[in-house]
């Protein structure tokens, strides 16, 4: 799971299992505010290949 911190709109929680990873977003482009438009948001994750494991935003 992502989320968008409340205190902070450019910090972003990324969860998994008991692992949680808060990440600072220093760019301001296009790109990363329609991101941070689509928080908080679930993805399911596939194998892949046996080593790595992908998404697909939609």
């Amino acid at each position: 799971m992502a989320e968008r911190l409340a205190r902070d709109d450019r910090v972003v929680r990324f969860r998994t299992g008991s692992t949680t990873v808060e990440v600072a977003i220093e760019e301001n482009t296009p790109t990363t505010r329609d991101f941070l438009s689509m928080l908080p948001m679930t993805l399911p994750f596939e194998e892949c290949g046996g080593r790595k494991k992908v998404t697909t935003l939609r």
